[in-house]
């Protein structure tokens, strides 16, 4: 009846997450998995494919040379939320327009008598005079200030300016995105990151500060990065025959501009 179609044919599906490689076979029955391998030398590997979105043409790998390392992060100088508590950029100007004074400057921060490390920074002194929330304040990022005729440091709040990482991902990892993508590149529907159906979700992808809305509840069933897995943002899957797969997230094209 002819050749079998080199197009068309799709009934093979390759799935690479972490340290885990799969792969499947698709009939009308659904999807019965022929391979399941786990080791940590996968993770060393570097996979990408020549082709079209759907179709690998070739599968090629590389072993990078000495210790495994992903791409830095992109620094945002931007919030994810107003009550952001990790924010790490250089804004070091108040809500009113006053120069934000150094951390180590006691005569206001005493009173809230903060170690360095409730700094994103690791001390007061790294922090400079940089905008931070070390105490989780609701009403995010601040800075102590000098009044015209103050003499004493006060608090004053600051907006750094919101991220649009809706539809893109501004860092390396993708842990950053907060978009509503909730089906994988193989198309498959994600499921909840709250409930253990049909794959149980350990408790260690389910912890809020891995989230960028500090909520796994509040993710849904969102493509997330909670393991921080230099493969970007992923899900485990309602398909009860493939646990995880990655999403297709693109980057921010320039995540400096990434603001509301």
């Amino acid at each position: 009846s002819g050749l079998l179609s080199y197009w068309i044919w799709t009934e093979i599906f390759l799935s690479i997450l972490n340290d885990r490689i799969q792969i499947y076979w698709i009939s009308e029955a659904g999807s019965h998995n022929i391979l399941d391998v786990k080791d940590k030398a996968i993770k060393s590997l570097r996979w990408f494919s020549i082709g079209s979105n759907t179709t690998a043409h070739w599968t090629l790998y590389c072993e990078p040379k000495g210790k495994t390392s992903t791409t830095a992060d992109v620094l945002p100088e931007c919030v994810m939320t107003q009550a952001e508590e990790t924010y790490a950029g250089t804004l070091q100007v108040s809500s009113s327009g006053l120069t934000c004074l150094p951390w180590i400057d006691s005569t206001g921060l005493i009173q809230l008598a903060l170690n360095d490390e409730y700094f994103v920074d690791g001390s007061k002194i790294k922090a400079k005079n940089f905008c931070r929330n070390p105490t989780k304040d609701r009403e995010g990022p601040f800075c102590f200030v000098h009044g015209n005729e103050n003499l004493f440091s006060y608090k004053e709040s600051c907006f750094p300016p919101k991220c649009i990482s809706k539809d893109c991902r501004i860092s390396g990892t993708g842990y950053d995105f907060m978009g509503s993508v909730s089906r994988t590149m193989s198309n498959r529907t994600c499921q909840s990151w709250t409930l253990d159906m049909p794959h149980t979700i350990p408790q260690t992808h389910r912890n809020n500060k891995a989230f960028p809305e500090l909520s796994s509840k509040m993710a849904n069933n969102y493509c997330r990065n909670p393991s921080y897995d230099f493969v970007g943002p992923w899900c485990y899957t309602t398909d009860k025959n493939v646990l995880a797969d990655v999403c297709n997230i693109p980057d921010c094209k320039k995540p400096s501009m990434n603001i509301l």
